[in-house]
């Protein structure tokens, strides 16, 4: 038996809502919906976690240098 299977999940036990006229399902229909500050937002951190990565790859190199 696997630890999932002792847990009964829902949409209700999750406290997600389902939409009227919607058919009744165990999991959630909708996806978060990605927007344009979304993807900006994500693009400037993946930028600084790139700088970051740099710097260190950086202070390595001098650090290590033979």
């Amino acid at each position: 038996m696997r630890a999932y299977e002792l847990f009964e999940f829902s949409a209700k036990n999750l406290g997600l809502v389902i939409p009227k006229g919607l058919p009744n399902t165990d999991y959630p229909i909708r996806k978060p919906v990605l927007t344009l500050r979304h993807l900006n937002r994500l693009k400037h951190i993946r930028n600084n976690q790139n700088k970051a990565r740099k710097a260190k790859m950086d202070l390595v190199a001098t650090m290590y240098a033979g």
